[in-house]
């Protein structure tokens, strides 16, 4: 009876040890928070915010930003994004830095508008990529020029002529 008891109790203690496929230790998406701003960095209630995948270059969401400037995007995958917001035309009037989204479940960013003048003064100047609009092309170029740095770094050999 000794060794069966001890032998029961051994089972429950690794049986314990073993991660349980009902419970996901990491999050498949993501919620992303924040706040709309304007040039004075008041909250910009009412605008309309969108975000927009990297990799791909699609809007895969859309909000407007309550009283405060506040948004919430919901089920986001892990991914590079950019955050922008546009005016009724569909014009981006501000946008964020691209950003990663991993596997953390929240992630807060904020994002301000420019000056209405500014964005519709170059409006007719410049180039587009993909049909983006020019600042968002600019976006892309610049997160595709750090990527392509980064893979450059990462692989060089190492060039001290000690090893």
């Amino acid at each position: 009876m000794r060794r069966f008891l001890a032998l029961a109790v051994v089972a429950a203690v690794s049986a314990a040890g073993v991660p349980s496929t009902a419970r996901s230790a990491v999050p498949e998406t993501s919620r992303l928070v924040g706040t709309a701003f304007n040039t004075n960095l008041q909250p910009l209630p009412n605008a309309t915010v969108q975000i927009r995948d990297l990799q791909t270059g699609a809007i895969v969401g859309s909000t407007i930003s309550g009283d405060r400037g506040e948004f919430t995007f919901i089920d986001l995958a892990p991914g590079s994004y950019i955050i922008e917001i546009v005016n009724a035309a569909g014009a981006v009037q501000g946008m964020t830095t691209p950003f990663s989204i991993g596997t953390a479940p929240l992630v807060s960013m904020s994002v301000v508008s420019v000056s209405q003048g500014l964005v519709e003064s170059g409006g007719h100047a410049g180039f587009s990529l993909f049909g983006l609009g020019h600042v968002t092309s600019l976006a892309v170029l610049g997160a595709a020029g750090a990527a392509g740095v980064a893979a450059v770094v990462a692989t060089r050999p190492n060039a001290s002529p000690s090893r």
